[in-house]
């Protein structure tokens, strides 16, 4: 529903970036450290694609890997807000607002994980309604734990948001 609505800001303003470097040398200073983790997110943003099929979905240890290609996605983004604002920093030129596109990738990412995790884990026939409750809540104070954390550690309030619109639209799901 409209928790996917996200994608057209990423995705735009990702797509933004990439113009603004074609415009302006603002974004050379911050470019060969981004580019690594960014191509790294891309490249495991691709594997969960192809990951989260029937056919990893199945019992056993491999349905849990899409939950791992994620995981990798919103690492390699932290590396690449941690690139970016390194870059901001040394040059004021350069404005932390243009890594917005990819702190909100990151968020989703991070979120997506975990919602992963727990379909996994949902799908387990040995799971309880107990234990799924308890997973879920755990799931929500992880995200909020992580949300406050990364929000302060990387001085990025667009994650902690991006987290909190994650978190709303699985509420909204689950009505």
């Amino acid at each position: 529903g409209w928790a996917f609505a996200i994608w057209g800001p990423i995705y735009l303003g990702e797509t933004a970036f990439i113009a603004t470097q074609l415009l302006s040398s603002h974004a050379d200073a911050v470019i060969p450290g981004m580019t690594a983790p960014f191509v790294a997110a891309n490249l495991m943003q691709s594997l969960w694609c192809a990951s989260f099929r029937p056919s990893y979905l199945g019992d056993g240890m491999k349905k849990y890997i899409s939950a791992g290609m994620l995981a990798g996605t919103a690492y390699s983004l932290s590396l690449v807000l941690e690139a970016g604002n390194a870059a901001a920093a040394a040059n004021p030129a350069f404005h932390a607002w243009m890594l917005t596109p990819f702190v909100i990738h990151f968020g989703w990412v991070s979120a997506a994980t975990l919602v992963n995790l727990n379909g996994s884990m949902a799908s387990e026939s040995t799971s309880s309604p107990r234990a799924l409750t308890a997973l879920g809540h755990s799931s929500a104070l992880a995200a909020t734990a992580l949300g406050v954390g990364v929000t302060v550690a990387m001085s990025a309030p667009v994650y902690g948001m991006t987290l909190a619109w994650a978190l709303a639209a699985c509420a909204d799901g689950m009505k």
